[in-house]
């Protein structure tokens, strides 16, 4: 069974964004000491938005766009706000105050949050696996 265990893209996508968040979790040591944590992430997004500007236009070269409702635009404003912008000023802020190295503990507590958030305020069912998963 090990010998026919394949990767997806989805599996490598997420290795690879956990490698990409713990060199970025380790660089922030070297965030300059008077640049505001607002301007820093600002920097970034804008930095990550370039980024990914050539993948937005592939899509609207083949024809896949957002269809504007009020459901979609508030689906993005969630994540934007949430997940996002407050998310990183919390994160940049914890690492500032406890450093790298212990922060990176808590990196590992993201899917549990994600599981128990999921379980209050969308309906998923929790199951054994998740629980076992978990510790």
């Amino acid at each position: 069974m090990i010998a026919s265990f394949r990767l997806n893209g989805g599996d490598l996508l997420v290795i690879l964004s956990m490698a990409m968040w713990s060199v970025y979790t380790i660089c922030l040591r070297w965030r300059p000491p008077g640049l505001h944590l607002l301007t820093f992430l600002f920097v970034i997004a804008c930095i990550g938005d370039l980024c990914m500007l050539p993948f937005f236009l592939g899509e609207l070269a083949f024809g896949r766009h957002m269809t504007v409702t009020l459901p979609n635009i508030a689906a993005l404003v969630s994540v934007a706000l949430f997940s996002s912008v407050l998310a990183y000023i919390f994160w940049n802020h914890g690492v500032e105050q406890v450093g790298a190295n212990v922060a990176g503990l808590f990196v590992h507590l993201m899917p549990v949050f994600g599981v128990v958030l999921a379980w209050l305020f969308l309906g998923e069912r929790l199951a054994l696996y998740h629980v076992v998963g978990s510790r």
